[in-house]
């Protein structure tokens, strides 16, 4: 005879042994369903690591890729700051500010602004050599900074003048051009084309002590995104607000705004013209300019031109170096090769690889890079 103890541990066995026995028995009869249940549970979980991981580097639901120059919104609570580095002159040209560099140290800036020793137009021994381009000229990110091409060819008999300066492209190339040629005099111009951001798609009509970008605790905020100049740096951040999330005017595009793979996939099918992307009509109006604008691009080889034109008319070696991107290195073939440098001689590196560069997202010349780039440009102002 079971002692009541025996009798109740049997109990217990057999009251947790009869799920185990019910699911056994589902397998057997729906052996899909549970193949279908298991997948789905499958799913779900790779789906929420996968999120869990874009958000963790940085990726805000509601909020779109850009590429390399992703727009994250504020976190709740902070405030827009913005820093004084570069300005714009009544020119609109954009120079750094050299009390901003020189008292942090991190790199020296001359009275005219721009990176590197004086410009002394009272020696006439050494030849002058002008260098014009944008952050690979300036040397990001050479270790130390003065590890970039525009120091390491520096030498004896020549006097460098280095008009580099992040964030420029060939509108700003053009306007250093028509002012510095005709006051530094020259004797050769490199001009320093990145066949990344240097492809203008859209015309830019720079304004006077306009910033060409707001420097923010949230990154570099690009008032002339897209064209015309959209304003001071908390106007460029109210219409980037609006420019890059999510419409929020239908269930649809609302529930794709609660996920960053919602917000891939919202994304994906505006492309494809299957969603409603209509903004508010200001926002609209400019996106739809910009289409019609890109049309007709780039706009480029305009200002490159002009450039060559300068230099033909003062006798001035004029040199257009290519600069090509970390993840496109061949030479671009007569197909293929972009609009803007036909008709233009450039010289091509040829040796460049991905070793020579920092990845995604910097995309600059390591020192390596800086080394080979500056071997080239000796080679070819000597010759």
């Amino acid at each position: 005879m079971a002692t009541p103890m025996r009798q109740k541990k049997n109990t217990e066995s057999e009251s947790a042994g009869a799920p185990r026995a019910g699911f056994r028995r589902f397998a057997a009869r729906r052996p899909r369903t549970l193949l279908v249940i298991v997948n789905l549970v499958g799913i779900a979980v790779i789906l929420f690591v996968v999120e869990a991981v874009l958000r963790s580097n940085g990726a805000v639901p509601g909020y779109l890729d850009m590429g390399y120059d992703d727009f994250r919104p504020l976190p709740e609570g902070q405030k827009l700051e913005v820093s004084g580095e570069y300005y714009t002159d009544s020119l609109g040209i954009y120079r750094a500010l050299p009390d901003t560099f020189n008292r942090r140290g991190d790199a020296l800036v001359n009275s005219w602004g721009f990176r590197g020793p004086e410009f002394d137009l009272q020696d006439s021994m050494r030849r002058r050599i002008l260098l014009i381009g944008d952050s690979f000229t300036w040397g990001a990110h050479a270790t130390p900074l003065d590890s970039c091409f525009a120091d390491l060819i520096r030498r004896p008999d020549w006097q460098v003048f280095n008009l580099g300066i992040p964030g420029t492209d060939p509108d700003q190339y053009d306007r250093m051009a028509q002012t510095y040629v005709p006051l530094l005099k020259p004797d050769v111009v490199c001009l320093f084309f990145y066949m990344g951001n240097d492809v203008m798609p859209f015309p830019k009509v720079v304004q006077p002590h306009a910033n060409l970008y707001h420097i923010t605790n949230i990154g570099w905020l690009n008032p002339y995104l897209e064209g015309g100049y959209i304003g001071g740096p908390e106007e460029t951040y109210a219409f980037f607000l609006k420019r890059f999330s999510i419409p929020p005017h239908n269930f649809f595009n609302r529930v794709c705004g609660w996920t960053v793979l919602g917000t891939r996939l919202w994304q994906v099918l505006d492309r494809l013209g299957w969603v409603d992307s209509q903004r508010e009509p200001a926002v609209q109006s400019r996106i739809d300019d910009a289409i019609a604008a890109r049309k007709t691009g780039p706009y480029s080889g305009a200002h490159l031109r002009n450039i060559a034109a300068l230099c033909s008319v003062h006798n001035i070696d004029f040199h257009l170096f290519c600069i090509p991107k970390h993840n496109a290195l061949m030479r671009p073939d007569t197909v293929s090769l972009p609009r803007m440098l036909d008709g233009l001689p450039y010289v091509y590196p040829e040796d460049l690889t991905t070793e020579d560069y920092y990845g995604r997202p910097d995309g600059h010349f390591n020192n390596r890079g800086h080394r080979k780039m500056a071997h080239l440009i000796q080679l070819t102002i000597d010759n």
